[in-house]
């Protein structure tokens, strides 16, 4: 097992155990919640990975095609992480007792993992793309993805806003 990948099976232990506990696999715990932002996610992947991808060809003198490929494969790798990341965190939450019946309060922890998933997106995105992007420092490419995040972080928090928030 490499160093990347030594604490992925305790990672997915834990995922396991939570899911299986019975206060956290009852049905009150946020899926048909995130049904709905997985859909809006899967939806929003497409203009995220074209405004990520012109911030790459702008920022690193790319080409269009290098800057969507490497914005494609970035983001792909990211979305599986953050997928698997919003399910174990909408368990812990609905342990802590922010359940469903709280109404969009309930959803406050889960405007809070934008942080965390936004620090963990650049990381993410910064390592898949460095072996495509050859000849860059990690620390300029982990500035890009920065910016690039920021972009796509605030359509997704705009996104969220308009499905979790009530209009009144």
């Amino acid at each position: 097992m490499t160093r990347k990948t030594r604490g992925l099976p305790a990672v997915v232990i834990a995922f396991v155990i939570m899911s299986l506990w019975p206060k956290a696999a009852s049905a009150n715990m946020g899926v048909p919640y995130l049904f709905y932002v997985f859909t809006a996610a899967g939806f929003l992947l497409i203009p995220v990975i074209l405004i990520e991808a012109l911030v790459l060809k702008n920022r690193l003198s790319l080409t269009y095609n290098r800057a969507s490929l490497v914005s494609t494969m970035a983001n792909l790798g990211s979305a599986v992480v953050g997928a698997v990341l919003l399910f174990a965190g909408e368990v812990a939450f609905a342990e802590a007792g922010f359940g469903a019946h709280y109404g969009w309060k309930a959803k406050i922890p889960f405007f809070l993992m934008f942080i965390p998933s936004y620090a963990i997106s650049v990381y993410i995105e910064a390592a898949i793309g460095m072996p495509i992007i050859r000849a860059r420092s990690t620390l300029e490419l982990l500035s890009v993805f920065a910016i690039a995040n920021v972009y796509s972080y605030a359509l997704l928090l705009i996104a969220a806003l308009i499905i979790t928030v009530p209009p009144y």
